[in-house]
């Protein structure tokens, strides 16, 4: 089994650390590098990494850092399968380490994705995601 392969069956566990390694920028054969440039136009960031969750009610923390520059812009964390992805919009208060959590409800098994993206055009900055911590709720847990 490939060390990809390996990683991806334990990220299914549940709760669950999902590294960055897990995640794509760009397209989906570019894997997230260590540190992203931010300048240039609102888009996706970071996405991925597409695993089966099971029914239920799902939080999602997304763990990144951002310089200076970077924490002035807002930024979008979804979380949820293709067309049911909840979304939260997140304003850093400093530069640093930031956790921002996203929920999404499953009805059924369903591959999921966690998107994050800058929401206006950024002259300067750097991003360091590191991965997402995902865990299952109580029914009736709010956000």
């Amino acid at each position: 089994m490939s060390a990809a392969r390996d990683l991806a069956v334990e990220a299914a566990r549940v709760p669950a650390y999902w590294p960055r390694e897990l995640f794509c920028h760009v397209d989906r054969h570019h894997p997230c590098p260590a540190v992203i440039d931010l300048t240039g136009l609102a888009r996706i960031i970071v996405f991925g990494p597409f695993i089966v969750l099971p029914p239920g009610r799902w939080r999602a923390a997304v763990e990144f850092e951002l310089c200076a520059e970077a924490a002035t812009r807002s930024f979008l964390v979804e979380f949820g399968p293709y067309d049911r992805r909840r979304a939260i919009t997140y304003q850093p208060a400093a530069a640093g380490l930031q956790v921002a959590s996203a929920d999404c409800d499953l009805v059924r098994p369903w591959e999921v994705e966690i998107r994050l993206a800058v929401t206006r055009p950024t002259f300067h900055g750097a991003l360091r995601f590191h991965g997402a911590t995902i865990e299952p709720l109580a029914s009736g847990s709010t956000p």
